[in-house]
């Protein structure tokens, strides 16, 4: 798919796969960098690594601090030259907000329907926020693939997400809005790519599958956004860490 069926198909769905923008001896990289991280996991959470109610490894915020390669393959010219269209920027982009999620097998747990908007909303008014995951193995129903509800970007809102206090403060969607849409599964063949628009509706299924499945996830944003962040200050450079790509 040539980079204008791309953006027409982004449009129109609200997500869009890109294939063949990593080589065999990079994926094979981030696969033992993936590896690493979370093989060598602290037995506790920390500012960087985040936790699970029942004990199993969440994420790694704050991605790019913490590990280099993954910042390298932000850099991407393929995935930048994307989110440069995206986003209409005509300066330059930056990355934001960048984590390593190790969906942890046998069980490991789901992440429900949500919005990315939902979490800096003073910054959709000029639309220049795009997301991106990198889905390092085969994806699929078992091991706890993505799921983007197709075109629920189109409305331009940001629906409310309700708090569940009894999962450390998890915020999702309620039902009776996802089931308005089509919910697309992702049964791909990894490695790839998923830009999708911060109002798209997505989630995840649990990993019922006997391997741990390694994913990434940032935003890019036009360098020329300087809404403020929807942390809290003493969050701010751990959770945010934004940084000039191009």
């Amino acid at each position: 798919m040539d980079m204008e069926k791309e953006i027409k198909f982004f449009e129109d769905n609200g997500f869009v796969i890109i294939r063949d923008f990593i080589s065999d001896d990079l994926h094979t990289q981030l696969i033992d960098t993936c590896d690493r991280l979370y093989n060598n996991r602290p037995l506790e959470g920390n500012d960087r690594y985040v936790y699970n109610s029942n004990g199993t490894m969440n994420k790694i915020q704050g991605a790019f601090d913490y590990e280099p390669l993954f910042f390298e393959l932000a850099h991407n010219k393929k995935l930048t030259e994307f989110a440069k269209k995206i986003t209409g920027s005509e300066v330059g982009i930056d990355t934001y907000i960048s984590k390593f999620f190790p969906m942890v097998p046998g069980g490991g747990e789901s992440t429900f329907f949500h919005q990315d908007g939902y979490y800096f909303q003073e910054q959709l008014d000029k639309k220049d926020l795009v997301s991106c995951a990198i889905y390092l193995q085969d994806t699929s129903v078992d091991n706890g693939c993505l799921r983007v509800a197709k075109g629920s970007h189109k409305n331009n809102i940001v629906y409310p997400h309700q708090v569940d206090s009894g999962m450390e403060g998890i915020k999702w969607i309620d039902d009776s809005v996802v089931n308005q849409f089509e919910i697309y599964d992702f049964i791909e063949k990894g490695p790839y790519a998923v830009f999708f628009d911060v109002l798209a509706i997505h989630g995840c299924y649990v990993n019922n599958s006997d391997t741990t499945r390694y994913s990434l996830a940032w935003e890019y944003v036009d360098s020329n956004n300087n809404s403020p962040c929807a942390c809290r200050q003493e969050e701010h450079e751990t959770w945010c860490d934004r940084k000039r790509i191009l």
